[in-house]
């Protein structure tokens, strides 16, 4: 019996001590490898999501910017212009500005003609569209000589590329800027649109570079993704 009592006693000496030294010591550590494994696995989650979200943000401004691009330069044509029959559908090319005249948009039962502009603003890099309408001049022609500005827009997102354009001619000869001369010997532009808006949350800039023709010019079209 009393035997038993001492048994007793020293399992209730033992519920009260609590635990050792040791066994706190061995639970915090167990505890702070838990907790880095979770806070790991958190931030890189985190991380994932922001640069999904950054590169498709990327994407969608791209892609705004190449499908206005294109469709403008997909629908340029030669017009009659006053004082100048048959002016090519280029008016400006640089490697950061196209100035054309184009269709887009145009009414289909009644064709008219725009000037688009298209320009990198050297600071902010982005593209800044603008459209002029012409006055209606006698004998078929269209007067440029004082247009009326309709539209002008800017994309969002930087444009980060060197060249945004450069101009082809029919025999697929590049020309990074064309004279006067040459303008009408372009028969396609490829356009190259780079974004980076986030650097920090991903570090691949989205590219996107397609070849368009202008198939009211006369010449064979080719477009390339």
């Amino acid at each position: 019996m009393q035997r038993i009592i001492q048994a007793f006693r020293k399992l209730r000496r033992a519920k009260e001590s609590g635990i050792s030294l040791v066994e706190l010591l061995v639970a915090m550590v167990l505890l702070g490898v838990a907790s880095t494994i979770v806070i790991g696995l958190f931030l890189s989650a985190t991380q994932t999501v922001s640069m999904a979200s950054a590169i498709h943000n990327d994407t969608g401004t791209a892609s705004n910017v190449m499908n206005a691009v294109s469709k403008a330069i997909r629908s340029g044509t030669t017009v009659r212009v006053s004082g100048a029959p048959n002016a090519p559908a280029l008016i400006t090319a640089t490697p950061t500005e196209l100035v054309m005249y184009s269709l887009a948009d145009s009414d289909a039962v009644d064709p008219r003609p725009v000037r688009i502009e298209f320009t990198r603003d050297p600071t902010s890099l982005q593209l800044v569209e603008k459209r002029w309408a012409p006055a209606a001049a006698a004998n078929g022609f269209w007067d440029f000589t004082a247009p009326t500005l309709i539209s002008s827009r800017t994309f969002p997102g930087a444009l980060t590329n060197g060249n945004v354009f450069t101009y082809n001619t029919a025999a697929g000869d590049a020309v990074p800027a064309p004279t006067a001369a040459q303008l009408g010997l372009i028969a396609s532009v490829t356009v190259e649109v780079t974004v980076h808006g986030d650097a920090r949350a991903s570090g691949t800039p989205v590219i996107l570079k397609n070849t368009v023709g202008m198939p009211n010019l006369g010449f064979s079209e080719t477009e390339t993704p």
